[in-house]
């Protein structure tokens, strides 16, 4: 496009040879109007009448010229204060064609009136001509209502009238002999000063006018005020003050003429043909420009004639179809390059078009006659007369490379859509703009809630504000930022993400947007966790197990010689009774042993009765032993049932809830109460125990009165790593484990929290039967006989106390504790022995492979292998190698007696 101030500098140049005429016929133009001048100047020496009545139908002939042009070009002008002015001048030019009628001597009305009515038309006239100046000036942008402008300005016009000649109340402005009255004379300087007015809206509004125009109407108004103030002086209507004034209102006149009427319509049909040539000029330059941009934006022009079916292209349309401009193209020639699955469609569309008028705006593929394959985008626009439709025209344009670019897109959208990890963009002020479904998925949050926010809503808390701005620094310096950020999801769960967070540069270099991808890695942390734990735990069975084989064999000795000392002391006495309590820790610290080596090896965990009271005893001991003396300890324990399960596992229970207990009321007074006690569900539903099956359970119920859990974190409590506790206090998994272990055991577990008041944790686990207190060791009927047994065993002392412990049964024994001895003197007899009992772990030599040897020797053999720990060992694998018990040490006199019996008459 061609802008205007080229255009004005080219239109300058087109009429450069043109200003010297115009000079000359200005020159001429000044000429002629100072010889009419001094023409009417001797007019009115000689007929001042004549001379009046000419001046007088020069001014109202503008004014009615004014008001033809203006009006026959209303439906063209946009700006309707032209409109307005030249109706404004019709009815000035009235009042002063009727002022000039009855101007004394004129003849028209009567002498009798005088020269009083012409100056009250005259003075009338002025200021309708000053106000209607004034007003087409300070509303030169505003829209007038023609037809009631004319109204109006009728009723005025009708009220004057009346009122100089029908009412008579009109001011007088002339007095015979007297001359001009007050009223006329301080009317002309109020004139001049709404003239003075309107002369200041002409220069602030200059730059709505072009400046031979504003020259015109500047010097027109001065004029006329100039005029004005002369029609003050005079006395006669003769003198010459009127004439002067008459002299300028001339001018003035002429040169409105000369701004509204010569410039606007005379001026255009003088230039009209110079600017022909130039307007073909300003044509080729669009048309060239307009082809230009056509093939740069690679868009063409299409026609359909109706009745031909003849397609018309334009240029770049030929270009796009790389086809020569000589060929002509039918409707159904030009649809076939369209590719063949989209012509059905297009074809549709035309026959829309021409049956209902209906346009279309399509992207469809096209195939130019060259096979090249492109996108392009057609658009039609029916042209319809009387209903009915009479031509197709339309825009054919190559979108490819668009297309390739939206494509583009798509697949990497597709691509951030589908991925797993979180993606979100946001701009230089870290206020998002976009997360993909990955986001929604692991924070719980949608795009309604995070978009338009910054990311501060995930904050966790577990980062300090340095942390992030070490973030925000690297970032902002064009640096990629990596690490791990722990966010908090929206049901207020923490989550642990692997986020690079990178920024993104706009076309100028300067950051735009920040990238930030993160990869939920928690359940990969919780994995490496376990795996960290598995290897301590690990590390802990192997140094358990090693204690364990050590620690049994010294029990085993514990045990059997307080057995063989009880056989023999007197009862009912001090050192029986101390013997009992010997035997009843040597039990103890057995049952210990187990449960160490249970918790160290982490495996499927054996069930068995369970007697939850005496564990809940051994807790509360060690609970009184490490809690402040300040926090008591009440117990009430109405229940001795058994359950089954794991009797570490329950330990880990009660340790669990009472410490946490404890440490709700840590630095304060309190109580911490245990109550055990048997109970019947029935299954009513209206209950907290609704899910669990009906039948008998023991109720467990541990409570503080510490400060309490908050209700809008009490549903959490449950779940791994939720903890209140601060950093390096807890790790957030003892609650969920206590969960997990209830629930593996058919049991519930329920919590009920006041702030302020404290906590109740209450547990319920099904009861398998009762249990009935035997006395520590009781001397009785044990199985007997009088089989020939080898004892070995690299223990000395457990060696001489089985020995002795089977000799009192009546078997005959020998001991060896070296497996090397053991094998040769079975080796030299072979069917000396009737049993063989081995211990598992042997230097030289170990029970199992001492049981195969001697099996090899004697087929059949029963062998009894014994173990204070072993991970080579188990029930299975003794039996798989022929031996025919398995027995843990340490080995209490009735279960060794039990065992022995049994493998000999097994054996008959």
């Amino acid at each position: 496009m061609i802008s205007k101030r080229h255009h004005d500098n080219i239109k300058t140049n087109y009429r450069a040879g043109d200003q010297e005429p115009t000079r000359l016929k200005t020159g001429m133009n000044v000429t002629i109007g100072i010889a009419l001048l001094l023409g009417l100047l001797i007019v009115s020496r000689h007929n001042y009448l004549l001379f009046h009545s000419l001046a007088e139908f020069f001014s109202i002939a503008v004014a009615f010229a004014l008001f033809i042009v203006v009006w026959n070009s209303r439906q063209f002008v946009t700006n309707t204060a032209f409109v307005y002015i030249g109706i404004a001048y019709l009815f000035i030019g009235s009042l002063d064609l009727i002022h000039t009628i009855s101007y004394k001597g004129m003849g028209v009305i009567s002498e009798t009136w005088g020269a009083n009515p012409a100056t009250q038309l005259w003075i009338a006239a002025r200021y309708m001509e000053s106000i209607s100046l004034f007003l087409f000036f300070a509303f030169f942008k505003k829209r007038f209502q023609i037809y009631k402008t004319i109204i109006i300005y009728f009723f005025i016009s009708a009220f004057i009238l009346f009122s100089i000649f029908y009412w008579k109340n009109f001011p007088a402005c002339f007095v015979e002999e007297t001359g001009l009255t007050d009223f006329k004379k301080i009317s002309e300087y109020f004139i001049c000063i709404i003239l003075f007015v309107t002369l200041s809206l002409i220069l602030k509004n200059r730059s709505n006018f072009d400046q031979k125009i504003l020259k015109f109407f500047i010097a027109s108004i001065v004029l006329t005020i100039f005029g004005e103030l002369a029609f003050t002086f005079y006395v006669s209507v003769y003198g010459l003050s009127n004439l002067f004034g008459h002299y300028l209102k001339i001018i003035s006149f002429f040169l409105i003429y000369s701004a509204l009427v010569r410039s606007s319509l005379k001026e255009p049909y003088k230039i009209l043909f110079q600017d022909l040539n130039f307007e073909r000029h300003c044509l080729k330059k669009s048309k060239d420009l307009l082809d230009a941009a056509s093939r740069m934006a690679r868009i063409g022009g299409w026609e359909l004639d109706i009745h031909t079916r003849q397609v018309t292209w334009s240029e770049e349309t030929y270009r796009i179809h790389e086809m020569d401009m000589t060929y002509k193209p039918s409707l159904q020639e030009a649809i076939n390059f369209f590719h063949v699955r989209d012509r059905e469609r297009l074809q549709l569309a035309i026959q829309k078009s021409l049956d209902h008028g209906e346009p279309y705006d399509m992207e469809i593929r096209f195939i130019t006659a060259k096979g090249n394959q492109l996108w392009t985008r057609t658009i039609c626009k029916p042209q319809i007369v009387n209903g009915k439709t009479v031509k197709l025209t339309g825009v054919f344009q190559d979108i490819t490379e668009r297309k390739k670019a939206e494509e583009e897109h798509d697949r990497l959208i597709s691509a951030i859509e589908q991925v797993g990890d979180v993606v979100v963009i946001t701009d230089i002020d870290g206020v998002i703009q976009y997360t993909n479904p990955a986001f929604m998925e692991i924070t719980g949050f949608s795009k309604k809630e995070a978009w338009g926010k910054t990311p501060r809503f995930l904050k966790s808390g577990q980062h300090d504000n340095h942390f992030y701005k070490t973030l925000w620094n690297t970032i902002l310096s064009g640096e990629q930022w990596t690490g791990r950020i722990v966010n908090k999801r929206k049901d207020g769960t923490l989550y642990t993400g692997e986020c690079s967070i990178s920024p993104v540069n706009n076309q100028d270099g300067d950051i735009a947007n920040f990238v930030w991808i993160s990869r939920d890695i928690t359940k990969q942390l919780e994995i490496e966790h376990q795996s960290q734990q598995n290897q301590k735990l690990e590390s802990i069975g192997s140094l358990a197990g090693g204690i364990a084989h050590d620690f049994n064999n010294i029990l085993s000795s514990v045990i059997g010689f307080t057995e063989l000392a009880l056989d023999e002391v007197e009862k009912d006495t001090t050192i029986e009774d101390s013997l009992q309590e010997v035997y009843a820790a040597g039990k103890r610290a057995k049952d210990l042993v187990g449960q160490i080596l249970a918790f160290a090896r982490q495996s499927e965990e054996e069930l068995k009765p369970v007697q939850v009271s005496s564990i809940v005893k051994e807790v509360l001991k060690f609970m009184r032993s490490s809690i402040p003396t300040t926090i008591e300890i009440h117990q009430s324990i109405e229940s001795d049932s058994l359950i089954m399960g794991n009797a570490t596992r329950i330990h880990q229970v009660m340790m669990n809830l009472c410490t946490n207990a404890a440490h709700a009321m840590d630095e304060m007074t309190g109580v911490l109460e245990i109550r055990l006690k048997d109970v019947a569900i029935n299954g009513d539903v209206s209950t907290k125990t609704s899910e669990l099956k009906p039948g008998d359970y023991i109720q467990i119920t541990v409570s503080d009165t510490g400060t309490g859990i908050a209700p809008e974190i009490i549903g959490s409590i449950f779940e791994p790593y939720f903890t209140t506790k601060g950093p390096g206090e807890g790790s957030g998994m003892g609650l969920a484990m206590v969960h997990g272990i209830i629930e593996t055991y058919d049991g519930k577990i329920t919590v009920n929290s006041r702030v302020g008041q404290g906590t109740t944790f209450t547990i319920y686990l099904p009861i398998t039967g009762k249990r009935h207190e035997r006395p520590p060791y009781e001397q009785g009927d044990l199985p007997s006989g009088t089989e020939k047994i080898l004892f070995v065993d690299d223990e000395i002392p457990i060696a001489k106390m089985g020995s002795q412990v089977l000799e009192r049964l009546g078997y005959q024994v020998t001991i060896k504790t070296n497996s090397i001895e053991a094998v040769a003197l079975f080796k030299s007899n072979p069917n000396a022995f009737d049993l063989v009992i081995t211990d598992m772990t042997m230097p030289d030599m170990t029970g199992d492979r001492l049981a195969i040897e001697l099996m090899k020797i004697r087929q059949g053999m029963p062998v009894i292998l014994c173990t204070g720990y072993s991970k080579k060992i188990s029930d299975k694998i003794s039996s798989e190698i022929g031996i025919k018990a398995f027995i843990y040490k340490p080995v209490v006199k009735a279960e060794l007696a039990e065992t022995v019996r049994k493998v000999l008459d097994e054996a008959g």
